[in-house]
């Protein structure tokens, strides 16, 4: 995931393990309660980074990023038990620098690393289940590429952006057979233009769907959020964006859900009041949005990024990511959210004082686990920082079908919509709310019926429903209405 600034300016001194681990040791009570392990993994004198941390098949856990030995930064990849004890830990690469932005488990239990080699350009390394490197290769495109998903013919897509001398500046979709072996490309956006794809997920059908940053025609003025999706060959379906003419949007993570809609996390930059907030989006199936929030904290920061979204084990959200300024206050946190993207609780994290994270997965046992990177000060190398969350979690349960029927849409003010979900009856309480797209609530029922007729609010156009099961499970659409 993308960074603004590098905390990591100058050489700290070799005490620089022993002043993390008194600052741990300092850490109050209340905050480690909210933790079931933290790891902090470095050289004294290097700059190591966790980017990407994933659940594995056994239900332990896997970190890829970066680490610097003998003044060398290479590949790092590491394996750790579910009470966060190292299964095991390897680096690879050659002699140039190496960083890894993000890692898959295969159906063998071995690992797919997308790297990025600064001599040879966007790598792939294939590893077993020991994390032994097997094999690597170069992706022949000048791009350099940050995610990955793998294909259901067990294939890879890779989102980057062009490196090359040539002033393109496009998004580029790169598909590729098991071994690595590009099969098409194809290029999205306009040439000199920002354009930057940072997540890219697979959708039910076999299609993509991508977002980032763009510049390229129609942003609305400054960095607006790009989210496109296509088919399975990479024909691009919808072009959407979201953003306003004052303000930076950047989008860090995309997650599909389980209504068949979307939802982008970033960061929305006010560059003329100094300051940001993290930024969440809902869409619908089509890419239209739902709603949208902003996530702020009681100071005003520089920076504040949502950097990966996960759905929890409560059909509610997990959001990742770090907020600070150039004073040094400088955290990582986790927010929780209800189905709508309320805020029901947030963690923050400062591990040896100073902590970003970027990368979040859900473990077996329904916490979090995080990864990113922490050091002393602003004047400290990082060193990757991994984190399970000890937070009461809620239990699963068959997530509600999606709506059988909507009828009519659009309705006629001072009459009602009828809306009937796609399963049986039964005695299980569902809250059915209707919100307009500023979030408020105009209308709200508990019931258990799966067939209700919804009131047609008197002022406004456009709403959405969202029904959420007692359990947290959700399906949301937009309904319309005219005069």
């Amino acid at each position: 995931m993308p960074s603004f600034i590098s905390l990591a300016s100058i050489t700290f001194t070799h005490m620089k393990k022993m002043y993390i681990f008194g600052l741990l040791l300092s850490l109050p009570t209340a905050a480690q309660a909210q933790l079931k392990f933290e790891k902090i993994i470095g050289e004294t004198d290097g700059e190591d980074v966790g980017r990407s941390v994933i659940k594995t098949n056994d239900g332990h856990y896997v970190v890829a990023g970066k680490k610097e030995t003998n003044n060398n930064i290479d590949i790092f990849l590491l394996k750790t038990s579910t009470d966060g004890t190292t299964v095991w830990e390897k680096t690879f690469g050659s002699s140039e620098e190496e960083d890894a932005y993000a890692v898959l488990e295969l159906a063998d239990g071995g690992f797919m690393v997308l790297g990025y080699d600064y001599g040879a350009g966007t790598m792939f390394y294939r590893t077993d289940a020991s994390g032994n490197l097997l094999w690597s290769k170069t992706v022949t495109l000048p791009v350099k590429c940050f995610d990955f998903v793998r294909t259901p013919d067990n294939g890879f897509a890779l989102v980057g952006e062009h490196t090359g001398f040539f002033a393109d500046y496009l998004i580029y979709l790169i598909r590729t057979n098991s071994d690595g072996d590009t099969l098409w490309t194809r290029q999205f956006g306009q040439g000199n233009n920002v354009n930057t794809p940072y997540s890219l997920a697979l959708t039910t059908d076999g299609g993509f769907v991508l977002t980032g940053e763009t510049t390229s025609p129609p942003t609305a003025g400054e960095n607006d959020i790009f989210l496109i999706r296509t088919d399975a060959n990479g024909n691009q379906l919808w072009d959407k964006r979201f953003g306003t003419p004052a303000l930076i949007e950047q989008g860090y993570s995309v997650l599909p859900t389980s209504d068949g809609g979307f939802l982008v996390g970033g960061t929305t930059i006010d560059a003329l009041f100094s300051s940001s907030s993290g930024f969440l989006i809902k869409t619908d199936a089509n890419g239209d949005t739902l709603w949208t929030r902003t996530y702020d904290f009681s100071k005003d920061y520089l920076f504040n990024q949502i950097e990966d979204v996960v759905l929890t084990a409560h059909g509610g959200y997990a959001l990742c990511g770090w907020a600070g300024d150039f004073s040094g206050d400088i955290f990582g946190f986790i927010h929780r959210t209800d189905t709508l993207g309320a805020v029901v609780q947030t963690r923050q994290y400062y591990g040896a004082g100073i902590c970003t994270l970027r990368s979040v997965a859900l473990s077996d046992d329904g916490e979090l686990v995080a990864t990113g990177f922490t050091q002393g000060s602003l004047l400290g190398l990082p060193d990757i920082y991994l984190l399970k969350t000890n937070d009461v979690v809620l239990s699963t349960t068959k997530p509600i079908e999606p709506f059988a029927s909507i009828y009519p849409n659009p309705a006629t003010r001072g009459h009602h919509w009828q809306i009937t979900l796609a399963e049986t009856p039964n005695l299980a309480e569902r809250r059915w709310t209707l919100t307009d797209l500023n979030g408020k609530t105009v209308w709200q029922l508990n019931t258990t019926a799966t067939q209700v007729n919804i009131p047609v609010p008197q002022a406004g156009n456009t709403f959405v429903l969202t029904v959420i099961s007692h359990m947290g499970d959700t399906v949301s659409r937009k309904l319309l209405s005219v005069d």
